[in-house]
């Protein structure tokens, strides 16, 4: 009621009704979904976080088992590798990959190379671990070098199936605000 009086009064004054007091107005804000004070959409930091977290899993399990390339290489044989002499190459490339492409993804760089390398890795990680599953066979994982306790259970392909969706997520994305990759986008 009062809105209309004041409507009203200010055309017979001849102003024009200013919109905030209008009783249908709503001031204007950030766009939904995004941060006020940057203006960053939830998804920009959601993609950040899930490559970034990524990636540090990565790197800490390869530098991890690069610390123990002995105890990774016997890990290996654990799951079937029975030639000492790829063992022992894989004991050094998988790790090697890992930390890689680890730095990659928290770099933001090559994201998408990253990415495919880390969601090639899970797939052969999970092709590795579930025959164990279905013999029953109780082995020491290795993912993350002789940290004790891990074992190649139904938690840990969980663990890296959901890993794998992130890994798949993250290729989908590909480079961020937050990225090395569209930096070099923008320069170009």
């Amino acid at each position: 009621m009062a809105a209309r009086l004041f409507a009203g009064a200010s055309r017979i004054l001849g102003g024009r009704p200013r919109p905030e007091h209008s009783p249908a107005f709503v001031p204007p804000g950030p766009p939904e979904g995004s941060f006020p004070d940057v203006g960053l959409s939830m998804t920009a930091y959601l993609r950040w976080a899930a490559r970034a977290a990524l990636g540090l899993v990565f790197l800490i399990a390869g530098a991890a088992k690069l610390r123990d390339l002995h105890g990774f290489a016997s890990t290996l044989h654990d799951f079937g590798v029975r030639s000492p002499a790829l063992a022992g190459i894989a004991a050094l490339l998988i790790p090697s990959a890992e930390a890689a492409s680890g730095l990659l993804l928290i770099a933001g760089l090559w994201i998408q190379l990253a990415s495919v390398a880390v969601v090639t890795l899970l797939a052969l990680f999970i092709a590795a671990i579930v025959p164990l599953l279905v013999v029953g066979s109780d082995v020491p994982c290795g993912c993350f070098g002789a940290l004790p306790g891990e074992r190649a259970d139904v938690g840990l392909l969980i663990r890296d199936v959901v890993l794998l969706g992130v890994g798949l997520f993250t290729y989908r994305q590909g480079g961020d605000r937050f990225s090395v990759d569209a930096l070099l986008r923008r320069r170009s």
